[in-house]
Parts: C-alpha cells; structure tokens; sequence
C-alpha cells in the first residue's frame, strides 16, 4: 500500500459587509437606541405571535447560556481553590520522560479576494387599476 498525504483544506468565508458600514450601523444604533429598541420588541413580538417554536427556540438558548455561564463561573471558582492550596512537590521518579511530537508542516492556502459586485438599480414603476364601468 503507497502512502497518501492528506492536506486539510481551509475554506474562508467572505461578507459584503465591510467595516465602514459596521461602523456606520454602530452609530447608529447608538445614537437611536429607542428605534432600534422598539423595532426589535416589534420583531419579537410579532414573531412571538406567529411562530410557537420561536418561543421554544428562545427559551432553550437562554437554558443553554445560563448553564455555560454557570460552568464558567464554578470552574473560575475551582481554579482560584487551587490557587490557594499547596501542591506537593511531584516525585521525581514518576516523571517519565515523553518524546514532542514531530512537527507538520501545513500548506498555507492564501484565500482570493472579494469580488466586487454591482448592484443594478431600477426604476418601480407605479401600478393603477382603473375600474370599468
């Protein structure tokens, strides 16, 4: 059997939204929090209404970052107790001695760039509906 050498292939993800519109959202977000506020209570609310498995989905997200915030906390916790107690000096013939793994070298795979898109505008044009009689 021949060797095969199997190289991990690094996929990037690209997204038109460049920093200067982040900025731009950014600002103003904050200076309009109450729009923005009051639209996302009119999303939730309406989505609230409509979907009875949005309700589910929220309610298993909060469960979900209050039981990692909760590990989070007890493992701060348990690392500042072993802080404070001492340790034993480790004995010297139950060290055993283990090799470093030889190192790989990855192929470096740079990502292209973007490509620019154009948007086409047209014009709306205004529907009426005149009745016959």
């Amino acid at each position: 059997m021949s060797e095969t050498n199997i190289s991990p292939v690094v996929e990037v993800r690209y997204s038109s939204y460049t920093p200067a519109q982040k900025r731009a959202t950014q600002k103003y977000r904050s200076e309009n929090r109450d729009k923005v506020n009051e639209q996302r209570k009119r999303y939730y609310q309406n989505r609230k209404e409509s979907d009875p498995a949005f309700i589910e989905y929220k309610r298993s997200k909060a469960k979900e970052y209050y039981q990692k915030a909760k590990e989070l906390k007890q493992q701060s916790a348990s690392v500042e107790s072993r802080q404070d107690a001492q340790e034993p000096a480790p004995i010297a013939s139950a060290i055993q001695y283990t090799p470093p793994a030889p190192e790989v070298e990855l192929p470096v795979i740079l990502p292209e760039p973007p490509k620019p898109t154009k948007v086409k505008m047209t014009q709306r044009k205004k529907i009426t509906i005149e009745t016959v009689v």
